[in-house]
């Protein structure tokens, strides 16, 4: 069977895969002949791969974690201890008006999009009737 698509060389090189494994070739000297190497080498290796997309993708906190895992088995696994970070900061960080922030499909309707300014203004007002309820952070 015929693929449907087939990215060009331009497309895999911009792709956040394709950085993604350079990162990895220059910080940690790790290479992967293949997806499923690098795969195999997240699932061997779980602690620094998730160390390493935490700062390939640059995370911002307000402080960073002690550890990846608190080294209990999933599904009680607590990820990025003793991080404290701001969800919505981390996804607006890199807006970009020039593209739709959600593209939704659907079989029963046409794809909407939705920009960055609508979803700033949808999570202000989720953030809005979430103080009137008044729901607040979790203090230790």
């Amino acid at each position: 069977m015929e693929p449907l698509w087939k990215p060009s060389l331009s497309d895999i090189n911009s792709s956040n895969l394709h950085q993604y494994r350079l990162y990895l070739k220059q910080k940690y000297n790790l290479a992967f002949g293949d997806y499923h190497e690098l795969w195999q080498w997240s699932v061997d290796s779980t602690e620094l791969f998730w160390a390493s997309i935490w700062d390939f993708f640059e995370v911002k906190s307000s402080q960073d974690f002690s550890s990846v895992t608190d080294g209990e088995q999933m599904p009680k696994t607590k990820w990025f201890n003793n991080s404290k970070l701001n969800y919505v900061e981390n996804i607006f960080k890199n807006k970009n008006n020039g593209f739709p922030a959600i593209i939704s499909l659907s079989e029963s309707r046409i794809a909407k999009e939705t920009s960055w300014s609508e979803l700033e203004k949808e999570v202000a007002a989720i953030q809005a009737v979430f103080k009137n309820c008044g729901i607040r952070r979790e203090t230790e």
